[in-house]
C-alpha cells in the first residue's frame, strides 16, 4: 500500500473490539493444573467454573477491565475470550464491544502473556490470535467505501451499488520469532454489516409493541492470525510469549494498514 493511500486509512483507535481469543493447541502430554490459570493471568479470582465431566471440559468466566473473560480448557484446546460483558435485564441497549483496540488489546495481551510465561503454562503445538473488530458509519454507502480503502490493492468496490461484501483472503508469511520459521496463516475476513436493536416486550404485557431502539451500518474484520499445523515440534516453550506478540502485531498491522502481502 502507498504512503498516500495509507495516510487515508482511519487511526487504530477507530477499530472497536467485539471479541479476542488466544487459542494454544497443546501437545500429547497430560495438560498440568489449571486450577490456578485465572487467578494468575487476570489477578482474580473467576466469577464462576463449570465443569463438563463427560466432554472433559472445564469453563471459567468473570469480569474485567470493560469486557467478560472466558477460558475453556478442554484436552484437544485451551482458549481465552474476551467479549462484551453480558447485557443487563434492565439495559435497554445492551453494549455490542468492549472497547476501543489499542486500550483492550494491550490489557488481553498483558494478561495472557503471563499465562504464557508461567510454569504452568502447557506445552502447545499450535498457537491462535482472533479478533472481530467493527467501525461503526454513518451509511451503508460510507460503510462500503471504508472497506474500499482497507482493501483499495486487492479488489475495486462501487460503494455506492455494492450490497452484502464480503472478502475472506489467507496471506501466508514465515516466522520471524519462532527457529524453524514455521508458517503463519493470516487470514482476515472484511464484511459490511446492518445491526439492529430491538425491544421485544415481555409475554403477557398490555398493548405489547416491538420497538425498534437502533440500527446503522458498520465494517466488520475478522482475524485469524495461526501458527500452521504441520511443524514436526512444538513451539518452544520459552518462545511461547514472543510468539504470542508477532501473532498479535501480524494482526494489528492488518488492521492498520488492510489486506497487504
Amino acid at each position: 500500500m502507498s504512503k498516500d493511500a495509507q495516510a487515508l486509512l482511519p487511526p487504530l483507535d477507530n477499530w472497536r473490539v467485539q471479541f479476542l481469543r488466544l487459542t494454544s493447541f497443546p501437545g500429547p502430554d497430560k495438560l498440568p493444573d489449571s486450577t490456578n490459570w485465572w487467578l494468575e493471568s487476570a489477578g482474580e479470582k473467576p466469577e464462576s467454573t463449570t465443569v463438563r465431566a463427560k466432554e472433559g471440559l472445564q469453563v471459567q468466566e468473570g469480569p474485567v477491565e470493560n469486557g467478560s473473560l472466558r477460558l475453556t480448557v478442554g484436552p484437544l484446546r485451551i482458549d481465552w475470550v474476551l467479549g462484551p460483558p453480558p447485557p443487563e435485564e434492565s439495559d435497554p441497549s445492551p453494549r455490542i464491544d468492549v472497547g476501543p483496540l489499542p486500550a483492550t488489546l494491550g490489557a488481553f495481551r498483558g494478561m495472557l502473556k503471563r499465562w504464557l510465561s508461567s510454569s504452568t503454562c502447557p506445552h502447545s503445538a499450535r498457537l491462535a490470535f482472533g479478533a472481530v473488530l467493527i467501525q461503526p458509519a454513518e451509511t451503508l454507502t460510507d460503510a462500503n467505501r471504508l472497506m474500499a480503502a482497507y482493501l483499495v490493492e486487492s479488489v475495486r468496490i462501487d460503494p455506492a451499488k455494492s450490497r452484502e461484501l464480503l472478502y475472506r483472503i489467507n496471506r501466508c508469511r514465515p516466522s520471524q520469532s519462532i527457529a524453524d520459521r514455521r508458517i503463519i496463516n493470516r487470514l482476515n475476513t472484511w464484511s459490511v454489516l446492518m445491526i439492529k436493536r430491538f425491544l421485544v416486550p415481555l409475554l403477557g404485557e398490555a398493548n405489547p409493541k416491538v420497538v425498534s431502539l437502533s440500527q446503522g451500518p458498520l465494517l466488520q474484520l475478522e482475524l485469524d492470525i495461526n501458527t500452521q499445523d504441520d511443524a514436526d515440534a512444538p513451539i518452544p516453550q520459552e518462545l511461547l510469549p514472543t510468539a504470542f506478540d508477532e501473532l498479535v502485531d501480524l494482526g494489528c498491522e492488518i488492521a492498520t494498514r488492510g489486506d497487504i502481502p
